[in-house]
């Protein structure tokens, strides 16, 4: 077990408390960071006291030599979801006490295949996350989109007075009564500008059919996170 080297001039320390959160995030790996710290003649953390920073070197350095650099990777997305209460870690330490046992065998094979099931169960609930904050984010520019889709029917209908009121439908819906308004022979400022229009409305049905399927990503998201 790595002891923790102590500078022969200043002394670079590190709290009691940063030290009791670091154990508390390794939990799920076993009993690596007590027996680092009994290795340093430490029996108990006290919060307010000053220890060498080496001691947590040594711990990590500890997990790395038995887990590997994911074990790290795992421990430093385990110890950032902790200090703003992530939903994220209550399925993550739940797994961990089901692989209790892999973790405190001897065997390299269940060290590895326990601590890659566990980082499954974050990486799984963190992809949940970000698809949840991207279909928020697309319904988001699907709003802005649609507010200006309409803002552009609004200008068609009150380019002409023969322009239907409608936002929804189409133009063909409102035949114009005595005058033939199909053929570009007949008027053909007015149909090209009903052709416009009509454009629009279809970019807009397209943009309401997208925000449809966001949302439905938005609201999996967020009863994952409820319901996980």
């Amino acid at each position: 077990m790595p002891n923790a080297t102590r500078p022969s001039k200043q002394l670079v320390t590190l709290s009691g408390k940063a030290l009791i959160s670091t154990i508390a995030t390794m939990e799920t790996l076993g009993v690596i960071g007590q027996e680092v710290l009994a290795a340093n003649g430490i029996v108990e953390l006290e919060a307010e006291k000053q220890y060498p920073y080496e001691i947590r070197n040594a711990i990590h350095r500890a997990v790395f030599d038995k887990y590997g650099e994911i074990a790290l990777v795992m421990i430093g997305h385990l110890n950032a979801e902790s200090l703003v209460d992530s939903p994220l870690i209550e399925p993550v330490l739940k797994k961990a006490a089901e692989l209790k046992i892999p973790f405190a065998s001897d065997e390299t094979a269940q060290h590895e295949g326990a601590l890659a099931e566990l980082f499954n169960v974050y990486l799984k609930g963190s992809d949940e996350v970000i698809k949840m904050l991207t279909s928020a984010l697309l319904l988001f520019i699907s709003y802005i989109s649609f507010r200006y889709a309409v803002s552009w029917i609004d200008y068609y209908n009150q380019s002409d007075q023969r322009m239907p009121n409608s936002l929804w439908r189409y133009t063909c819906d409102y035949k114009v009564i005595g005058e033939r308004d199909i053929c570009d022979l007949d008027d053909k400022p007015f149909v090209r500008q009903r052709r416009k229009r009509d454009r629009v409305v279809t970019i807009m049905y397209f943009i309401v059919i997208m925000a449809f399927v966001f949302s439905i990503d938005f609201v999996t998201g967020v009863m994952y996170l409820i319901f996980n």
